[in-house]
């Protein structure tokens, strides 16, 4: 039986997920197929009814809707309450479940290039829904943390610096949650070259492999191992089955390229 999934965001033409998951399909002999949703906001409960009527099995949420799908979901998952940000949906007994497999790709990845964040200060770039599941990993491995934004003022759990104001001799870690420096733009950066000193840098975004933030530090690391962490646990939820998470991963280091 056929399984189609989707995702759901805006601008979002660069996506691997629609390479990603038939390929996860493949390998744990499934057949799945994966559409690229770029829509507007008000096209989100459009989507819903799709998938309570079966026409999709589930869907990943990406930029710029993992918070404003909140009101659609029916159940959420601890995680997804937790952070207040969903990247995966499914139906099942007519009820919308949401929940967040970004804490569990992030916590992949750090594990996966063993960064150690365990007292350690660390600056998240950006404060939307990939940044709360950053934080909230951070926070679970005893990390020192907090926040930079265009918005000084915003309500979070830590401090909040204007992105001007980052004194790179106050952190060890940047993680860059946001969009910007992604393709198509691969020549902006959130922060300037002179704020990037001897910082690690861990970026998100996967595409470009190297991002120009990514560029100016000593050691850096993008987000495409959490992007295939995510998707593998996005595929147990919509499966509602265990999957071998690290063979499925090594297998799609194999078969997947890009640029």
């Amino acid at each position: 039986m056929k399984s189609k999934f989707g995702i759901l965001g805006q601008h979002i033409s660069y996506s691997m997920s629609p390479v990603i998951h038939p390929k996860i399909g493949k390998f744990i002999d499934k057949d799945i197929s994966y559409d690229l949703n770029d829509i507007d906001e008000n096209q989100i409960g459009k989507y819903i009814d799709l998938l309570r009527q079966n026409a999709y099995q589930g869907y990943n949420v990406t930029k710029p809707y993992k918070e404003a799908v909140l009101d659609y979901i029916d159940v959420m998952s601890q995680d997804a309450h937790a952070v207040q940000a969903i990247n995966t949906i499914y139906c099942r007994d007519s009820m919308i479940y949401g929940d967040n497999t970004d804490i569990y790709g992030f916590r992949y990845l750090l594990e996966y290039y063993q960064i150690d964040v365990e007292n350690k200060r660390v600056l998240i770039l950006g404060t939307g829904g990939a940044a709360k599941a950053v934080a909230f990993v951070l926070k679970e491995k005893k990390a020192i943390y907090s926040y930079a934004s265009r918005d000084d003022q915003k309500k979070l759990d830590q401090k909040v610096v204007k992105y001007d104001d980052v004194n790179p001799s106050d952190y060890d870690i940047y993680i860059q949650a946001t969009p910007i420096g992604t393709t198509p733009n691969i020549n902006d950066s959130i922060l300037r070259e002179d704020q990037v000193t001897n910082q690690i840098v861990v970026d998100l975004i996967y595409r470009p492999k190297i991002t120009k933030i990514m560029s100016y530090a000593n050691k850096s690391y993008n987000g495409f191992m959490m992007l295939l962490a995510q998707a593998v646990r996005s595929e147990m939820l919509w499966l509602n089955e265990d999957l071998e998470v690290h063979d499925i991963i090594d297998h799609l280091k194999e078969v997947i390229s890009y640029e």
